[in-house]
């Protein structure tokens, strides 16, 4: 058997060589007029765009921890007709077969779970997916559910007419399917369910302002909101 032929159509040191000196032997050429100012220019609004975006981007964390620290928050819509489901469900499903059911006494801020609303007391808690808190409460038989959404509440621009209640020094409405609306600081409160009138007072009364949060848990919210604001959860 014979030695294998090695490729000679390639190029040579010497060929690599003769090539440099080609080009060492061109004339010198200058580059158009306002070459390099182009290139600097160019240069520069790239750097401008990287840092615009950079600044844009911690604006928008900035934002947004300082909503979270400052107790602001959008504004709330409550959907009446789901609210009204959800409150049949636990009429009629067990506490355990209920979707996000919890401790009442571990609810966090900044809901509120207060153990009694006039002459009702407390019974289980729904963490629903909507962030909206349910909780149940009963006396003699009568059960409501007190529905909380963290936020603000303008009446003039819900699609429900309100109608107010009457409620004196708290500001509530009574919505056209007979559920209660009722505003705090930072938290709208909706109550469904079998509420008797002449208790309508005691109850509005007993539900409190948004339960203030700590700054960790405030910022740990924060980076949450940033996380689904750019769609990386």
């Amino acid at each position: 058997m014979s030695d294998p032929i090695e490729p000679t159509g390639g190029p040579q040191p010497e060929d690599d060589d003769a090539v440099r000196r080609l080009l060492r032997g061109l004339p010198e050429v200058a580059p158009p007029e306002g070459f390099f100012d182009d290139l600097i220019r160019s240069r520069r609004r790239r750097a401008r765009a990287i840092a615009l975006a950079g600044l844009g981007a911690a604006g928008m964390v900035g934002a947004i921890v300082v909503a979270q620290a400052t107790g602001i928050y959008g504004d709330v819509d409550p959907v009446m007709g789901d609210l009204a489901e959800r409150h049949e469900e636990v009429m009629t499903v067990p506490a355990s077969a209920i979707r996000g059911e919890m401790p009442a006494d571990e609810v966090p801020a900044p809901y509120q779970a207060p153990e009694q609303v006039g002459e009702l007391q407390r019974g289980m808690a729904v963490w629903h997916t909507d962030d909206i808190i349910q909780l149940v409460y009963a006396a003699d038989g009568h059960y409501v559910s007190v529905f909380e959404q963290v936020g603000d509440l303008d009446p003039d621009a819900l699609a429900i007419e309100l109608t107010p209640a009457g409620v004196e020094g708290v500001d509530a409405w009574w919505a056209e399917d007979g559920a209660l609306v009722v505003r705090r600081s930072d938290v709208v409160y909706v109550i469904v369910g079998d509420l008797d009138p002449a208790d309508v007072q005691a109850v509005v009364v007993d539900l409190p302002d948004a339960r203030p949060m700590g700054l960790s848990r405030r910022i740990g919210d924060a980076m949450d909101d940033l996380v689904n604001a750019f769609g990386l959860s």
